[in-house]
């Protein structure tokens, strides 16, 4: 367990740019008793779906820095509820979160492709489940399936977001701040001396020329001890950041978001996303916590489950909301929740039951 979580903390800091630890950090794989299978292995493994005529079955893509055992953990646990309540045999990927967004869409669209062509006629509907980022992952996904029409996409029903900042995560943002601001200080050294110059009075005498130049030297000597090695560490630090975590500042979907965002330096607070709808026939619900004791009216972006904002899972805020969460009534907010533990809540399924009884 502790060697699983370190490879999926040290994938989800370091992307794909830690190749001396490049053996513990995850793909993307299924996963039966913490173990990656490929979807063949996981058909003739899982009792249920080696032996069900037809069998539903509910995905759950966990988020960033974590692995499957998040859906795990928990006194009570989403997933002991998928199959009791809702008729879903769960089943579990794990991938590294610090590759960028679109990058696991795709390989999560291979894995389901993969199961469908494993399972062939037996399988049934198929619900996503994701977790923070792993919401995002799951509707790169879709996205994904539908450009390739891929017949496994005709089986997709339902996609629940939990805690997913569709909107962007608000911490990224600061973390991007905080990266340039370490950048402009480094560069204040040198244009302090560029500032103080060298022009030297053309009257002046022999001792007073002797005097301007000390002073010059002093000065230099000064902006020198400017720490510099600590903000060049600072900002080494910051800026270590992997492609998934960066992806994060505005819920970047898409390849072309993010190498637009590339292509135009990373500009300051500047956002590239792009609409990105469900496919037809995908129905999609959105679950926020938050850190206060009542549900508000609307999402608020006031309102935190410690990570991500409400208005942020409700997709709102932004320039455009594709998703229309709020106006289909497929959103709500959880009040005293905070971000990790939307995974294994029980109000969290009670409110998935709702809309699946309301949408029947």
């Amino acid at each position: 367990m502790i060697r699983s979580l370190v490879g999926a903390t040290v994938g989800g800091v370091f992307g794909e740019d830690a190749p001396i630890l490049a053996a513990h950090v995850p793909e993307m794989s299924w996963r039966y008793a913490h173990e990656d299978v490929c979807a063949d292995a996981l058909v003739a493994r899982d009792p249920v779906l080696a032996s069900a005529a037809r069998v539903d079955v509910a995905v759950l893509v966990h988020g960033l820095l974590v692995d499957e055992r998040n859906f795990t953990l928990g006194l009570d646990r989403l997933i002991d509820h998928l199959q009791p309540t809702f008729g879903w045999h769960p089943v579990l990927v794990r991938y590294n979160t610090g590759r960028h967004i679109s990058d696991n869409g795709e390989a999560l669209a291979d894995a389901l492709v993969a199961l469908g062509d494993a399972l062939g006629p037996r399988l049934g509907r198929v619900q996503l489940i994701g977790h923070s980022m792993g919401g995002l992952v799951s509707r790169s996904a879709l996205g994904a399936l539908e450009r390739r029409n891929a017949r496994v996409l005709n089986h997709v029903d339902r996609l629940f977001l939990l805690a997913t900042p569709n909107q962007g995560a608000e911490l990224e943002r600061l973390g991007h701040a905080v990266e340039r601001t370490l950048e402009s200080l480094h560069r204040l050294p040198g244009q302090g001396l560029a500032l103080f110059g060298n022009a030297e009075p053309k009257q002046a005498g022999a001792a007073t020329v002797r005097s301007i130049r000390r002073m010059r030297a002093r000065v230099a000597h000064q902006i020198a001890e400017i720490p510099s090695r600590p903000l060049r560490t600072a900002a080494a630090l910051v800026a270590l950041r992997s492609d998934g975590i960066r992806d994060l500042r505005y819920g970047y979907l898409q390849e072309r978001e993010w190498q637009l965002a590339a292509s135009l330096g990373d500009r300051f607070q500047t956002s590239t996303r792009r609409p990105l709808p469900p496919p037809d026939g995908v129905r999609v619900y959105a679950v926020a916590g938050s850190l206060m004791p009542r549900a508000a009216a609307s999402p608020s972006r006031w309102r935190t489950d410690g990570v991500v904002t409400v208005a942020s899972v409700a997709n709102q805020g932004g320039a455009f909301d594709e998703l229309r969460l709020v106006e289909q009534g497929r959103f709500v907010e959880v009040p005293l929740l905070v971000h990790q533990l939307a995974a294994t809540s029980r109000r969290v399924t009670q409110a998935m039951a709702r809309w699946v009884e309301d949408d029947r």
